[in-house]
């Protein structure tokens, strides 16, 4: 008597497990857009230990920012997005964007997983103890960090934030939001 239930519980047992592993939507943060975004002072896994850490105030000086935020090297998420992000570079520094990435992870840490898995054609940033992203508003309600991307002019006000859990994956939009930036000159 049963019987005919069970294909309909295993379709909504299906639906709630594929539910559970998708994606939330990013939490696009329209309070943040028009802020001067905090500045920060980090060392690049690019350089060397006497070098002069990567200065966000210091790059706006120059053109306006995409800061990504990411979990690291042990995120493959984060590491399709950053390769992405590597292949449309040329569009973005087009557009007068710079991209910056910026993790957790240690200088060291990051400088291991380049030689071993590849590197991206930008600034990959250390953040040990999360403070910038802290500024950023990159931590849940647990205290867990989460993925980030933030477009900031040259004024250093931020015109695009945008939060969530996962990589935020429409580089299309950013690269739309970017070329937009040039167009306001």
């Amino acid at each position: 008597m049963l019987v005919p239930f069970v294909p309909i519980v295993l379709a909504l047992v299906i639906a709630l497990i594929a539910r559970h592993f998708q994606p939330a939507q990013a939490e696009v943060s329209e309070k943040m857009v028009g802020m001067k975004a905090p500045d920060f002072s980090l060392r690049d896994a690019h350089q060397e230990a006497g070098d002069e850490p990567v200065t966000l105030s210091i790059l706006t000086d120059k053109s306006p920012v995409l800061i990504v935020f990411f979990m690291g090297y042990s995120c493959p998420k984060c590491i399709g997005h950053l390769g992405a992000l590597g292949d449309m570079v040329d569009d973005f520094a087009q557009a007068g964007v710079q991209i910056i990435a910026i993790s957790p992870w240690t200088v060291t840490n990051t400088r291991d997983s380049i030689q071993t898995y590849g590197d991206f054609p930008f600034p990959l940033l250390s953040d040990l103890d999360g403070k910038v992203a802290r500024a950023y508003g990159l931590v849940d309600s647990d205290g867990q960090p989460l993925h980030g991307v933030f477009l900031v002019d040259k004024e250093r006000r931020i015109q695009f934030a945008a939060k969530t859990d996962h990589p935020y994956t429409d580089i299309g939009d950013l690269l739309k939001r970017a070329q937009n930036l040039q167009l306001r000159k």
